[in-house]
């Protein structure tokens, strides 16, 4: 039930530089490059976090009944652990009251006010230096509720919350460079990974806003820019807002992105595409680019967990390192004396609350 795209941004949290610190922290400990002080700190909570960890098992048959169950309520589930309070958030149809997703759109919905409610209990329980957010997805900044929601779901309303309350925050989320990364580890192809990474992007966005007009060609560049692949690269804020300042220079640069979009899919998805049985990228007689036959809810639905395709075990890999990403992120802050406050969309939640039981005990 977690369709957001996996957004990211050149813009660093006020909590990155606590994330890269306790990455680096953890990388020592794995490493064993630490001093006589530093080992004898941390490496007796190593084994701890591993065999908590082995209580993770994914999205297999228990989580499935597990998360029908949580979202049989219709509401935010809210885990109050002693060293954290993690939020599951939930999408509801607003007409049948069915769950659609873990991230709702719209600044009225009863989870953004409910997962509000929690976050003033958190002020009220946790003293300023325990304070720490975990949100999901790339970086943003709001000073508007209305617009936070808007854009980024629950991901921004954690965001405008942390920032107004002057609190350190990050993303629980590795970058999307860092996914492809593990992926080809793994022994996925460059073409089924950035396929499956571009798929899940766009079909979030239609999901998101099923009316929108899609770009396929200059969605492919910015997903293969956003992966780190070779020959396409991303621009920061200060480089667009000069481009656009030079209409001619924009509409050029943009047709390029189009035409190396374009390419790449034809050359390098299509085959992926092909032998998997979706439907393929076409060039219509315009030149533009196009994906016929493929909705936003069927490319969710390719892109997601559960299924027995190429993809749907792709996905299952990728789900894991975000998975395990967001666990080594809370539970280094809290060895960090942090009490972290974190929403999440739902699915993730219920996926990792074997091992966070198991690492820190009971709910209060």
């Amino acid at each position: 039930m977690d369709k957001e795209p996996h957004e990211e941004s050149d813009k660093q949290s006020a909590g990155a530089a606590l994330r890269e610190e306790l990455l680096a922290i953890k990388d020592k400990v794995n490493t064993g490059n630490t001093d006589a002080s530093e080992t004898e700190t941390e490496s007796p909570e190593a084994p701890r976090e591993e065999d908590a960890w082995r209580e993770y098992k994914g999205y297999d048959k228990a989580y499935e009944e597990a998360n029908a169950e949580r979202a049989a309520t219709g509401q935010i589930a809210v885990e109050h652990y002693p060293q954290a309070t993690i939020i599951a958030q939930v999408r509801l149809n607003e007409a049948t009251g069915e769950v659609l997703s873990g991230h709702d759109y719209n600044p009225e919905a009863k989870s953004h006010t409910d997962t509000e409610v929690e976050f003033d209990k958190y002020i009220d329980a946790t003293p300023p230096e325990e304070r720490f957010v975990v949100y999901e997805g790339g970086d943003g900044s709001f000073t508007d509720r209305t617009r936070a929601i808007l854009d980024r779901a629950d991901s921004g309303l954690t965001m405008f919350l942390a920032d107004g309350a002057g609190i350190e925050r990050t993303s629980g989320d590795p970058t999307p460079k860092e996914e492809l990364e593990d992926l080809t580890r793994r022994g996925v192809s460059i073409e089924e990974a950035t396929l499956f990474t571009t798929l899940r992007g766009i079909g979030s966005s239609l999901v998101k806003e099923p009316g929108r007009t899609i770009d396929p060609g200059g969605d492919i560049y910015s997903q293969l820019a956003r992966c780190g692949l070779p020959g396409f690269r991303e621009y920061s804020e200060e480089e667009k807002i000069k481009i656009s300042q030079q209409p001619e220079l924009r509409d050029a640069l943009l047709a390029q992105m189009a035409a190396d979009g374009t390419k790449f899919a034809m050359e390098k998805f299509n085959p992926v595409l092909r032998e998997l049985g979706l439907p393929q990228f076409e060039v219509g007689a315009d030149g533009a680019l196009t994906l016929p036959g493929a909705s936003g809810t069927q490319l969710v639905e390719a892109t997601g967990p559960s299924g027995g395709s190429r993809l749907n075990e792709v996905a299952k890999m990728n789900i894991e390192f975000r998975d395990r990403h967001l666990f080594d992120i809370i539970t280094d802050a809290t060895k960090q004396g942090k009490k972290p406050f974190v929403v999440y969309g739902g699915s993730h939640v219920v996926a990792l609350k074997p091992a966070l039981d198991n690492y820190f005990g009971q709910t209060v």
